[in-house]
């Protein structure tokens, strides 16, 4: 019988430490979503562990500090939680949601300049690749965003030295879905080998159109 009760006292013991964790997860990813540094502070001064959350949010799991300070635009939390991370040798480069992107790739996702200049100020790898093998510049073009911050974000990555070669479907996608800048924005980062490359595939294609048509 005492061994029953202990058994019970441990279990709700061990409820109630889970509870209060998920408490404090709570809390400071309402604190971060609100704005309100003071508090994010306070917390993460309690307990560097909170430094380790993840959470869900909507589809997307996994979820680090850093995810939802640039999820919801928080660019004076998320200064404050890159210097923590760095000070707790926490590499950001490794927080991946559940859908592969690491902080940078999210900001990248979400079209977000200032996100992205602090990350690069906080030595974000910018020469990773994504689940996909594809560059932070190619992802760039991407951008869930207005046209003018996709290519910000894009020129940011450009002026820390960033080239790629996109494929020809790649290009070929953004000729036809995305606005015409953003294309224009696109072959600033190939070199001349990759634009004559691009060149010389469309009127190709072309020749074979009209062949095509005449045939």
């Amino acid at each position: 019988m005492k061994k029953i009760r202990v058994n019970l006292l441990g279990l709700v013991l061990i409820s109630f430490f889970a509870v209060s964790c998920q408490a404090q997860r709570s809390e400071i990813t309402y604190a971060i979503k609100h704005g309100d540094l003071d508090t994010v502070k306070e917390l993460i001064a309690a307990d560097k562990g909170l430094l380790f959350t993840k959470e869900t949010y909507h589809s997307v799991s996994r979820i680090s500090l850093l995810h939802f300070a640039i999820l919801y635009r928080q660019h004076d939390v998320l200064e404050y939680l890159l210097k923590e991370f760095t000070t707790n040798n926490i590499d950001i480069d490794k927080l991946l949601d559940s859908e592969g992107r690491n902080p940078l790739f999210f900001a990248i996702d979400d079209a977000d300049p200032t996100s992205l200049r602090l990350l690069i100020q906080s030595d974000a790898d910018l020469m990773l690749k994504n689940k996909d093998g594809n560059s932070a510049l190619g992802e760039a073009l991407f951008g869930h965003g207005s046209t003018e911050a996709v290519i910000e974000c894009f020129n940011i990555l450009l002026k820390e030295g960033l080239h790629d070669n996109f494929s020809n479907d790649t290009l070929d996608f953004i000729a036809k879905y995305r606005e015409s800048e953003i294309m224009t924005t696109a072959k600033r980062g190939m070199s001349l080998v990759g634009k004559g490359r691009y060149l010389s595939y469309r009127i190709t294609d072309k020749i074979l159109s009209i062949l095509e048509s005449i045939l």
